[in-house]
């Protein structure tokens, strides 16, 4: 056969073949299940195409990230160690590290979808956007990472290669406007039939257009958030604070990302392929669809994909945990309203810095103080207090106005964003020093 013709491919299935590259050691191989079994080679011939494995060079220097071996393991077991790989890397909440770990999740059969959404990290610097993306390439299903030097090419030629989950770091607004190439890529990489059309040359001359696919999950930290609507409504939110490093070491959470952990991080891609190759004929799953009214037609669409492959029996509260990081545009106002002041709740919380042996007492003022600088939106006493309300926080009058009573951690824990590590603390979200 015309060697012209062959192809790398980190994965690759058709007709009941599942293929998927492993590396170890220097060495790439394909790993195939079909009727007949498992087996390992290294080259497929197909009528039309030779595949075989990704190219070394990628896979030597991490910018494509794959399994070493497949590890057949309950998906209990898998779940509930991908959960404690994130709570022992960074200082995070339950709704965080259980979004972290359903989208992880997902990405392994994001295959099985009509829809891919986008996980959105944003924060400044020193706030843990990096470690985050370094966590998810190692345990998301072959994982592509850009680096910084984001551009149209890299990201459609790498997704085409690799069609597994694309790593985006240090995305800049300037590219995220609606005219932006970039963002119409971005746009479109979320449908299955993904397609950005590219003219290339052709050796007698002259261009020719030709199809890339770019269909697939995609990880993406900034400091800023995009400007296009189209593109935040793709996306999952994940909003990143600074913590302090005192907090950082008394919860034994690592500076670095340790060899350790990337070991870690191996044994759980290989178990994660074994979960693949076990349920990937019987995706999508059963599944119960997102209910709530407030939700757009669009924020519902992104949920259902991610909830018809990751099943709630697999990961307990994962639906309010992927409707409470939706970007502002999938949720309706009173929704949004009430996540702002849920958060400025949780960061005046960890400020006062208190042990609750006395009632810790927020002002309306500050909460709308925070309001405006975090978000630049301005809302009226009177919607804070109603919001409070809902909430089923204590509300007494100062001689400054009205003050929301926090009187223990679990008040602060009701609010929604943070859960304490101990009963002497309260922490914030993804907070983890770059």
């Amino acid at each position: 056969m015309d060697p012209s013709i062959e192809k790398h491919i980190a994965h690759w299935n058709r007709d009941g073949m599942l293929v998927q590259t492993l590396y170890l050691d220097n060495h790439a191989e394909l790993i195939v299940q079909d009727t007949n079994g498992i087996e390992r080679q290294d080259r497929i011939e197909l009528d039309t195409e030779i595949l075989i494995p990704v190219e070394i060079i990628y896979l030597s220097h991490n910018q494509v990230i794959v399994p070493s071996d497949i590890v057949d393991c309950a998906p209990e077991i898998v779940v509930a160690e991908l959960k404690q790989f994130y709570l022992e890397n960074l200082l995070i909440d339950e709704k965080t590290v259980v979004l972290l770990t359903g989208y992880t999740l997902f990405t392994w059969f994001f295959d099985k979808t009509h829809t891919a959404p986008y996980l959105y990290i944003q924060g400044d610097k020193g706030t843990a956007k990096s470690r985050i993306l370094d966590l998810m390439s190692h345990t998301c299903f072959n994982a592509a990472t850009l680096g910084v030097a984001v551009t149209e090419a890299n990201i459609f030629r790498m997704q085409e290669i690799v069609r597994g989950t694309m790593m985006i770091d240090e995305l800049e607004t300037e590219f995220t406007g609606k005219n932006s190439t970039l963002t119409q890529i971005l746009n479109n990489g979320y449908k299955q039939d993904g397609i950005v059309m590219r003219s290339e040359k052709i050796p007698t001359g002259g261009f020719k257009p030709v199809p890339y696919n770019v269909f697939g999950p995609k990880v993406i930290a900034s400091r800023s958030i995009p400007r296009d609507d189209a593109l935040r409504s793709r996306c999952f939110y994940l909003s990143t604070i600074v913590q302090k490093l005192p907090v950082l070491r008394k919860h034994n959470i690592p500076l670095e990302f340790t060899d350790s952990a990337r070991e870690t991080a191996l044994q759980l891609r290989n178990k994660l392929l074994g979960l693949r190759f076990g349920y990937y004929e019987k995706m999508p799953c059963s599944f119960a669809q997102s209910q709530s009214e407030s939700l757009t037609p669009r924020a519902a669409q992104i949920i259902d994909s991610i909830l018809s492959v990751v099943s709630e029996e697999w990961l307990p509260g994962l639906r309010v945990a992927l409707e409470n990081h939706l970007f502002e545009d999938g949720i309706s106002a009173a929704r949004r309203n009430e996540r702002m002041v849920q958060n400025a709740i949780s960061m005046l919380s960890l400020v006062a810095e208190t042990d609750y042996a006395s009632p810790l007492k927020i002002p309306f003022k500050s909460i709308n103080d925070v309001i405006l600088n975090t978000e630049s939106y301005q809302l009226s006493s009177k919607d804070v207090g109603g919001i409070i309300k809902s909430l089923g926080l204590e509300v007494v009058r100062s001689k400054n106005g009205m003050d929301v009573v926090i009187r223990g951690v679990d008040d602060v824990v009701d609010v929604g964003e943070i859960e304490p590590c101990d009963t002497d603390d309260v922490e914030d979200v993804a907070n983890v020093a770059e």
